[in-house]
């Protein structure tokens, strides 16, 4: 439910990042990347605590008390809503940036770490009984992968191909106004 709170944030986003891309606006691009993370974050950190305070109740009320045996589970799993609410709202900037797949490539060595840890930890472990915990670090992968790459995006030269049009640089003072 998180992810779908911000994700329409990447739509917004998204043509802000290529105008500013394509004007060689990059320290603009920050400025805008910046306060929309900083509200995501803020955002799902709240919601994330509000549901781990108030779980029963909240599965209770939407599930019904035949889920309470879920709520350690819910618990866990939620801790993973930071790093993917960080990359459903913010991987549309690295969409914007780059021609090769990126994103899917994070999520490819995501998936990757996941398969890979939970070879591993059934030799020792029920699989069953860390299937979620694993997914979760598995999700900070992910959203570790995404931070790193919206930091070289903002802090990294503009792209080669960003041409110095007076046009897109008026079209990128427009795109920096604040999105939130």
């Amino acid at each position: 439910m998180i992810a779908v709170a911000v994700f329409p944030v990447g739509f917004v986003l998204l043509p802000v990042a290529s105008r500013l891309l394509a004007a060689g606006s990059v320290d603009r691009l920050r400025g805008q990347v910046f306060i929309v993370a900083r509200v995501a974050v803020g955002l799902i950190v709240v919601a994330v605590t509000i549901f781990e305070l108030f779980a029963t109740q909240i599965v209770d009320i939407y599930l019904g008390p035949a889920f309470a045996g879920s709520v350690a589970t819910l618990r866990v799993l939620m801790l993973g809503a930071l790093p993917w609410g960080i990359y459903m709202s913010l991987r549309t900037v690295i969409d914007a940036r780059h021609k090769r797949p990126v994103n899917a490539i994070n999520v490819g060595i995501s998936f990757a770490f996941f398969v890979a840890l939970m070879l591993i930890l059934q030799i020792w472990v029920d699989a069953a009984k860390v299937v979620v915990p694993v997914f979760v670090i598995s999700l900070y992968v992910l959203g570790s992968l995404t931070v790193i790459e919206l930091w070289r995006v903002t802090h990294g030269p503009p792209p080669a191909d960003a041409s110095r049009d007076p046009e897109l640089e008026v079209a990128a003072e427009d795109a920096a106004e604040p999105i939130v």
